[in-house]
């Protein structure tokens, strides 16, 4: 059985169902994996999954007033937590009879088909009505069954439902060591080889702890100390003929207590007695396994598996490791699986999961990322699984995103914000540096499948790669051989249906996209105004390219000065700005520069303008190209400014 739907009311920031502010979570039997900025109901998810079904190391959860949702109408009065579960098998089944219902998949003909709700529901009271100091401010009941009254679940049917629970910050050497109630005597404890060494016999645990508890009393050295504390202490404290007598044992009288001083560690060598303290990471691994140890015992509880931001005592390796492990025993089909819900904010862990398991929380709204949820293609979701790196998994965790195709937009776009006014990290905007190929499936990653929008808005942002006339002469051939078309040979319908096709391609809200007017972002840049300063930074770029060892501030100067010269006799001469623009792009065209270092040597130069309290926003504005203005009026909701795509 796996926990199929989680549908949560009024708990924390999920809202009324009323007002379909509520959670209504669909999750898939293996690997459930839920990414999210902070305060973004991932806790919230987790808490209420553990005040349902309890957890496996007895941590009591107690719901407080402050876990009831406040809204427009205040705080509320009531809240509800529903788990549902699939997949029963037969002995499952047989558990949880009475409180079975008719799952989605059939008419309850196999006992696959069958399903368990099971639900708590807490009601906080006024003041008035707490009668008695033994009457609790807060109510709750926790029921299940098929119908809306359901019925209470007996103590033995909920212990099989408790999860296991890995919070995070946990201080895992001490859950590992040796003392009473310990985590490790109750895991060693579920399976039934260990709870077997109860019983009397040469070779069981009690016996040997026996043998080892007369030993140690029949040694020299503790029956002279033990003969010396009775003769020369003991005997002096006696009243009357009954004396006083001292004997020592071991302190293990039956299992659970011979369980409980044993603690768990890391030898350094395998089979080696010796140990070293370990830093918090490699225990939490070793506190995980202990974990995941007792999922594959034959007598296993539920298999489920919580598990709170995991990264925060691993590095990005061993994140990589765990989830390695995960994606090995989750899914369907193994012998014993288990489902896990993760949740985390860390792109690395996000991108080496399928976005298939992934589960965006915002805002206190689930969107799974599967392929019923979203409009991903299948060839989509295939070009994700293998380029989606840590880099481009930061979108899960933005405000806004600004899809771009290469390093130089990836350079100079949030230099071009900070100018505007608009700087991307104040808004929560990531860059995600895609390529010309890639560039619309990530945009569809946003858009659901019932057109319900996430609130990550997303701005695509593209060459038109139309070239000017006035780079005809040194514009490389087609396939073909032939010339290559400039903007001369477009109609004026051929070149609106180039822009529209780029422009419709995301397929709608929330992404956009913003096409250059002409032909790259460094021409458009130079035949905006910017042409000085971009023919600077190429002219460093491939001065740079020429020296192996890079330019000193002297040699910089240098050649922005001959830049300066140069681009001020082609406007004496009459040349217009896209004539000059085609100029200052040449060697970016040819590889004489790398565009790249060209966009650090411009972003350096652009930044310059801010220095010294200067307010560049309102010159920039009107200067910069405006298709890189709107878009990052989008994506930062400037919405009194953006006009629109295109």
């Amino acid at each position: 059985m796996y926990l199929s739907q989680v549908l949560i009311e009024n708990f924390r920031i999920f809202g009324p169902g009323a007002d379909g502010q509520h959670l209504d979570l669909v999750l898939r039997p293996g690997l459930n994996v839920v990414v999210g900025e902070n305060d973004s109901g991932k806790t919230a998810l987790i808490d209420a999954i553990r005040l349902v079904l309890g957890t496996r190391d007895y941590e009591w959860l107690r719901l407080g007033a402050d876990d009831f949702h406040v809204g427009a109408n205040g705080c509320a009065r009531d809240l509800r937590i529903e788990c549902r579960f699939e997949g029963l098998d037969d002995e499952e089944a047989s558990v949880f009879l009475e409180w079975l219902g008719v799952g989605p998949n059939g008419e309850g003909g196999s006992t696959a088909r069958w399903s368990l709700r099971v639900w708590l529901e807490a009601h906080r009271k006024d003041v008035a009505e707490v009668t008695s100091r033994f009457d609790r401010e807060i109510s709750v009941s926790v029921r299940a069954g098929p119908g809306d009254e359901g019925a209470r679940m007996d103590v033995e049917a909920r212990e099989l439902l408790r999860a296991t629970y890995l919070k995070p910050l946990r201080d895992a050497e001490q859950e590992l060591a040796g003392r009473r109630g310990s985590r490790l005597s109750q895991v060693l404890l579920a399976h039934p080889e260990i709870r077997q060494q109860d019983k009397e016999g040469p070779d069981t645990l009690v016996s040997i702890m026996r043998d080892a508890n007369t030993s140690v009393k029949r040694h020299p050295a503790i029956e002279g100390r033990v003969a010396s504390l009775n003769r020369d202490y003991l005997s002096q404290f006696s009243l009357g003929d009954e004396p006083l007598y001292a004997a020592i044992d071991i302190s293990a009288p039956d299992l659970r207590g011979i369980l409980e001083r044993l603690e768990l560690s890391l030898a350094d060598e395998v089979m080696s007695g010796d140990t070293t303290r370990h830093g918090l990471g490699v225990n939490n691994l070793l506190f995980m396994a202990t974990e995941l140890l007792l999922l594959q015992s034959p007598n296993a509880p539920l298999p489920l598996v919580l598990i709170e931001e995991p990264e925060a005592h691993l590095h990005p390796q061993l994140q990589l490791r765990l989830i390695e492990f995960l994606k090995k025993h989750a899914p369907a089909g193994i012998e014993r699986p288990i489902q896990v819900i993760m949740t985390s904010h860390s792109p690395n862990l996000a991108s080496t999961v399928d976005l298939e398991h992934l589960i965006i929380m915002k805002n206190g709204r689930a969107y799974p990322m599967g392929p019923t949820h979203t409009r991903l293609s299948p060839s989509d979701y295939g070009f994700l699984r293998r380029f989606l790196d840590v880099t481009k998994a930061s979108l899960f965790f933005a405000q806004g995103v600004l899809i771009v195709e290469g390093y130089a937009e990836q350079i100079l776009l949030p230099v071009v914000a900070e100018l505007l006014g608009r700087p991307l990290a104040r808004y929560g905007v990531s860059i995600i540096t895609v390529g010309h190929s890639g560039l619309f499936r990530y945009a569809h990653v946003f858009q659901r499948g019932d057109d319900e929008h996430i609130g990550v808005r997303v701005a695509c942002v593209t060459d038109l790669d139309i070239p000017p006339d006035a780079a005809k002469d040194y514009l490389r051939r087609d396939k073909q051989g032939n010339p290559r078309r400039t903007m001369s040979d477009y109609s004026d319908d051929e070149e609106r249906e180039v822009r529209e096709r780029k422009t419709a391609r995301p397929g709608g809200e929330p992404t956009r996209t913003y096409v250059s007017p002409h032909w790259t972002l460094e021409y458009d840049m130079a035949a905006a105004g910017w042409g000085l300063r971009v023919h600077a930074a190429v002219q460093l770029a491939a001065a740079s390219a020429r020296r192996s060892e890079g330019l000193d501030e002297a040699r910089q100067r240098d050649v922005i000065r001959r830049a300066i010269t140069e681009y001020r006799g082609w406007k004496r001469d009459g040349k217009t700005n896209h004539e000059v623009a085609a100029l200052i792009y040449r060697p970016l065209y040819d590889g004489t520069a790398s565009k790249a270092e060209a966009a650090q040597y411009l972003a350096e130069l652009l930044m310059r303008m801010t220095r010294g309290g200067r307010n560049a926003g309102a010159r920039c504005r009107s200067r910069f190209p405006s298709y890189l203005v709107r878009a990052i009026d989008y994506v930062t909701r400037n919405d009194t400014a953006d006009a629109g795509s295109a």
